[in-house]
């Protein structure tokens, strides 16, 4: 398997360049429902005064400022495998998006002080393990019902992730999973 990261989409062309049989790769893209979207965050009544009096905690948080930076930036994942059949080159390919200054504190901002309080405090250590071993950690922003996910570079599967999603048809739920059992949803 190879696995390129990237942070342009000019990475694309280059993996396609360094994939052996190129004629037969085919693209499979994974979409997840939550039946709540956090990927698209509206920014029009955001205002960064309110937030930085009201969310002093994160607004003055250095590992926040920086997780913010950190997913500024866009980049492309994108894995081959073999179909383990008809030995098909099979590229599938992850687009994770710049995520917009201010998006992550109008989510927070969404659930209200209490409770970003409590997911921050169990959140922040895992993201500076992250960002202190960028080499070994992936740290994805929004998308669907995640806010935040840590996920291990040598595996691909996450090892923390806070979400705000429906869970068995009622919520949405601001709640985390951590390893080793991603599964189970630890209520904030």
């Amino acid at each position: 398997m190879l696995t390129i990261t990237g942070f342009s989409p000019g990475l694309t062309a280059l993996a396609q360049e360094v994939a052996p049989d190129e004629d037969y790769i085919s693209d499979e893209y994974v979409v997840e429902d939550y039946g709540i979207d956090l990927s698209e965050v509206d920014m029009t009544e955001y205002d960064p005064e309110g937030f930085a009096s009201e969310y002093d905690f994160l607004a003055q948080d250095s590992t926040f400022l920086e997780l913010e930076n950190e997913l500024s930036v866009p980049r492309i994942e994108t894995t081959y495998e073999k179909h383990p059949f008809t030995g098909e080159l099979i590229a599938k390919q992850e687009v994770l998006p710049a995520v917009v200054l201010g998006a992550l504190r109008v989510l927070f901002s969404k659930v209200g002080k209490t409770a970003a309080t409590r997911a921050w405090n169990i959140a922040k250590p895992q993201v500076q393990k992250a960002l202190n071993a960028p080499s070994k950690y992936y740290l994805d922003g929004p998308n669907g019902g995640r806010i935040i996910q840590v996920r291990l570079k040598s595996t691909k599967q996450p090892v923390f992730r806070l979400d705000f999603h429906y869970i068995d048809g009622k919520g949405p739920y601001l709640h985390y999973h951590i390893a080793p059992n991603m599964k189970k949803h630890h209520y904030l």
